[in-house]
């Protein structure tokens, strides 16, 4: 890398924008306690995983790390996949990828840069998809360097959705990462259904299990949600009907 192409790659690192508005947390307490926990020590490279049933909380829990994470001066990385976008090729790292400059991604050999930016849809594509370990290279190298100027976060929430090709990318740079200061923060659904969940033998994800809420966090929910005040048996009924989880109460 010359001189001009560092001078230029630190200047627009500093122009990566992070904003994530924190969301109100009810009875979430030991949860976010662990979030703080993994943003303030760094043991990383290392996963954190929110488990949890659908509308058990964890997006709501993981909106609130992501603002944590911004608020501790990590650099955010970002992708909500959804069930319908898992065919569709590289399309969790256009999401990543998407406040990072085509300028940070100059500095990486040809081979990774070209196969990068049509993975990206940066350029037109080609008759068929980039190489995947050109790509997977691209991927590792430019996450390294992001995070020599500061710690980076790679947030995916619903990691179960995520398709099967960055899934494939993000298992190789896991395997690969040494002493980087990378962090990855997931929600992943626990209900038995095929998905994506990033592991390695390497890193061990710590998982965070997102409980039901208690009888008097549920009061709180539905009070500022419903803008209503149930009687004690009747709230107890709801939380029993509702098994504690928040969305369906």
């Amino acid at each position: 890398m010359s001189k001009a192409e560092g001078t230029l790659a630190a200047d627009e690192h500093d122009r990566i924008s992070n904003s994530m508005p924190r969301p109100s947390v009810i009875g979430r307490e030991r949860e976010l306690a662990l979030v703080e926990q993994f943003l303030r020590e760094r043991s990383w490279p290392g996963i954190l995983q929110l488990d949890g049933d659908a509308g058990i909380g964890k997006t709501t829990i993981w909106s609130a790390a992501c603002a944590m994470a911004v608020e501790a001066g990590a650099l955010l990385l970002v992708c909500r996949p959804a069930q319908a976008e898992v065919s569709l090729a590289f399309a969790g790292l256009v999401d990543l990828f998407e406040s990072v400059p085509d300028a940070l991604l100059r500095v990486l050999p040809e081979a990774q840069q070209a196969a990068l930016a049509t993975a990206l849809r940066r350029r037109p594509p080609s008759r068929r998809l980039p190489d995947p370990l050109a790509v997977s290279a691209g991927v590792r190298a430019a996450l390294a360097n992001l995070a020599l100027s500061r710690p980076v976060v790679v947030a995916i929430d619903d990691v179960q959705w995520i398709d099967p090709s960055t899934a494939a990318v993000l298992d190789y740079v896991l395997r690969r990462l040494t002493d980087e200061s990378i962090g990855f923060l997931l929600a992943h659904r626990s209900a038995s259904i095929p998905g994506t969940s990033l592991a390695t033998d390497r890193i061990v994800p710590t998982r965070i299990a997102v409980e039901p809420l208690s009888l008097s966090s549920l009061h709180h929910v539905i009070r500022t949600r419903a803008g209503r005040v149930l009687a004690r048996p009747v709230l107890r009924r709801v939380a029993d009907a509702s098994g504690g989880n928040p969305l369906l109460a």
